[in-house]
C-alpha cells in the first residue's frame, strides 16, 4: 500500500507499507538529504509508539547523501538499497528471505 498512515500519526507517512504473516515492512523511498533525515525521525517515531516493523530505505543515489545524515539513517533503518537499480534487482528476495524468518 503507497503512501500509508497509521491512524492518529498522520505526521509520519509511510511511502510504501508491505504486509508480511509476523511484520510490516515500511519502505521509503530517499531522494535526499531532507528526506533522509524525515525518515529516520519517522523511523525513531515508530520505534518509541511500539509498532512492529522492519525499515527499508531505497536511495535514489545514496552518494548523493551528506554523511553524516546517512550516519543517522544508517543506525535506525534494517535494510537499505543504494540506488534505484539495486533495490530493483534484489527487494522481492530480500522479502521473500525476512518473510521466511
Amino acid at each position: 500500500e503507497f503512501d500509508y498512515t497509521i491512524p492518529n500519526h498522520e505526521l509520519y507517512p509511510v511511502d510504501c507499507l508491505v504486509k508480511a504473516k509476523d511484520r510490516d515492512f515500511f519502505v521509503y523511498s530517499i531522494l535526499n538529504d531532507d528526506k533522509c533525515r524525515d525518515t529516520t525521525i519517522e523511523i525513531l517515531h515508530f520505534e518509541k509508539i511500539g509498532i512492529r516493523f522492519s525499515a527499508i530505505g531505497v536511495f535514489e543515489n545514496q552518494e548523493n547523501i551528506n554523511r553524516k545524515v546517512l550516519a543517522r539513517f544508517s543506525n535506525v533503518c534494517d535494510k537499505q538499497f543504494s540506488s534505484l537499480s539495486s533495490a530493483r534487482e534484489r527487494i522481492s528476495r530480500y522479502l521473500l528471505s525476512e518473510n521466511m524468518k
